[in-house]
């Protein structure tokens, strides 16, 4: 089955949703760690 432009495009759509929401995940990990000695976490 070949696959279309239209296709192509929303698997890419979907691969950069899924590396952006992992660099945000990871953005927060690391936010979360370096405000550990903090009673609670502050908003970005």
């Amino acid at each position: 089955m070949k696959k279309t432009s239209e296709d192509y495009l929303d698997t890419l759509k979907e691969i950069s949703k899924a590396i952006t929401s992992d660099l945000y995940l990871e953005n927060i990990k690391n936010y979360i760690r370096a405000s550990c000695g903090l009673c609670h976490i502050r908003p970005v």
